[in-house]
């Protein structure tokens, strides 16, 4: 993990220091990267970094945010990667704001990284992670209490690691590494897949 971690800072140019929160998926409506935005515009952490990786339709309008937010040099759009649970593994929270949800493919991968979650209160998300216990769960659409969240648990690491330890094992109980692999094969090769 350590390695991951120096591996991002120095690509971005990044202090050790800096608090990396990350999301994955389509750049598009239905992930609620908008609303994550919004959080880390209302958290005023000026080490707190937003790592967006994907690409999709609103790619301009999100970098438009980011500008009218002020956060210019602290949001990261990486594009579509391939080295994803390697970045997966190098952040301090991951987090899916989704307004709705299927299988979340990339929050599994997260899961898997052991990396502490913030999710949206909805379908596919709820599946995976228990508020509370395995990650902080809250409503869509709302950036004032995911921002509340994504503090909680940049501020907390103890819990948010044994949560982080929570949702793994609670991952691999319930869904096997081959789903996992055959999801992920499903995306890559563009197969139809619920995300």
């Amino acid at each position: 993990r350590t390695i991951y971690r120096h591996r991002l800072l120095s690509e971005l140019s990044l202090n050790p220091e800096s608090v990396l929160i990350g999301t994955a998926g389509r750049l598009s409506y239905q992930k609620g990267f908008d609303v994550l935005i919004q959080a880390v515009a209302l958290a005023q952490v000026p080490e707190m970094h937003l790592i967006i990786i994907g690409n999709g339709e609103l790619d301009k309008s999100l970098r438009r945010q980011v500008a009218a937010c002020s956060l210019d040099g602290r949001v990261h759009f990486l594009g579509y990667r391939n080295d994803l649970p390697d970045l997966l593994a190098a952040l301090d929270v991951y987090s899916q704001p989704s307004r709705f949800e299927g299988m979340p493919n990339a929050l599994m991968e997260a899961i898997e990284a052991c990396c502490p979650v913030v999710v949206s209160a909805v379908d596919g998300n709820l599946d995976l992670v228990e508020d509370g216990v395995s990650g902080w769960i809250i409503p869509p659409e709302d950036p004032h209490s995911l921002k509340s969240a994504l503090v909680a648990a940049v501020n907390h690491r103890q819990d948010a690691r044994l949560y982080a330890q929570r949702a793994k094992a609670q991952l691999a109980a319930n869904y096997p590494l081959s789903k996992m692999i055959l999801s992920w094969e499903q995306v890559l090769t563009g197969k139809p897949t619920t995300n």
